[in-house]
């Protein structure tokens, strides 16, 4: 599994930077960017960025550029993604009532970022 070293971080920083200033100003931002960038920056394809920025769930601020570019870069969501998205909402493994959606929005709602 890649994992977003210190290295990678910071030579991406003002890409993810960019992308959470956005995310909190506008509520988003440009997906299919991010991941050119991204995979750019650090010369990697796009399931070894699925890898890292699944690893960036660690640090508050790329969690939510992580999750607003899972949940929009691919519908359906392949297994992976599902299972990184489920880690980042806090869904339990064993079945729950709730929905997939009233997770989403308790994560967002939790976030304070008014995400559209």
């Amino acid at each position: 599994m890649y994992k977003l070293t210190k290295r990678r971080e910071a030579k991406a920083l003002p890409i993810l930077e960019q992308a959470y200033k956005s995310l909190v100003t506008h509520g988003g931002f440009e997906v299919g960017r991010l991941e050119r960038e991204l995979r750019d920056c650090w010369n990697i394809g796009y399931h070894e960025l699925y890898d890292v920025l699944e690893d960036a769930f660690k640090d508050k601020r790329w969690l939510y550029v992580a999750v607003y570019y899972m949940e929009r870069i691919m519908y359906p969501l392949t297994s992976e993604l599902q299972y990184a998205l489920s880690k980042a909402y806090g869904i339990p493994e064993r079945g729950t009532e709730r929905s997939w959606e009233s997770y989403r929005d308790e994560f967002w709602k939790k976030s304070g970022i008014y995400v559209k």
